[in-house]
């Protein structure tokens, strides 16, 4: 009996977006309510003296004082600041927003290595009500995890087309570069991105990539 309803015609992809997105918030919603008075909260110390361009553009010039360089996601909090000033719960907004394009492209991701949708689309429920995500979207200044997050799933996405392709047009390895180099500016845990190819392409039979030739894998790392 279990195998025949898994086995079974796939839910809508619209019942399964509006799981997804009400598993989510329910479980995040209650972060909103949570804030501390203090600096490492959300940075907006750090936010307070981005005055000018100037002071922005410093953001990619320096490291930070305790020496790690994650210009993207201090620019964030800034906008967060610009918009909310000191009331925290505004914050929240923005990471969970993250934090469900992170979901989609888990979704997104599972699609392309040949999972069914079912799969794909229950995997991303979990990974979006996992436990495993909640510091980086409960605290808004532990956003630089979401947005590498981010950049690196999107990189996945688009170095697998990249590795599929056998005329891959020259605007996708901009679009590489782009996304890698933003999600390493967000934060160094973006350098995962080279072993997870690694091993997608290691394993490539399990995905449904046994066509993929070596030399489309260099021009992708070349990229």
């Amino acid at each position: 009996m279990l195998r025949e309803r898994l086995d079974g015609a796939d839910p809508s992809p619209l019942k399964f977006s509006a799981l997804i997105l009400f598993s989510t918030l329910l479980v995040h919603a209650s972060f909103i309510s949570i804030n501390f008075e203090n600096p490492d909260w959300t940075h907006y110390d750090t936010s307070k003296t981005i005055t000018s361009l100037h002071s922005m553009a410093s953001l990619f010039i320096n490291r930070q004082t305790d020496g790690f360089y994650r210009p993207l996601t201090f620019i964030s909090l800034w906008f967060d600041y610009k918009w909310f000033g000191t009331y925290w719960p505004g914050y929240h907004i923005q990471s969970i927003l993250i934090h469900l394009v992170n979901v989609w492209l888990i979704c997104q991701l599972a699609i392309r290595l040949g999972l069914k949708a079912r799969v794909a689309w229950m995997a991303a429920a979990f990974f979006g009500v996992a436990p495993v995500t909640f510091e980086a979207v409960l605290w808004p200044a532990a956003r630089f995890d979401l947005l590498a997050a981010m950049f690196t799933l999107l990189s996945l996405l688009t170095a697998l087309d990249l590795v599929k392709s056998e005329h891959a047009r020259p605007w996708k390895r901009i679009l590489l570069a782009v996304f890698v180099a933003a999600g390493l500016l967000n934060k160094e845990s973006a350098y995962c991105l080279l072993p997870l190819l690694c091993f997608l392409l290691a394993t490539r039979k399990l995905w449904g990539l046994e066509s993929v030739k070596p030399s489309n894998a260099l021009r992708c790392w070349a990229s």
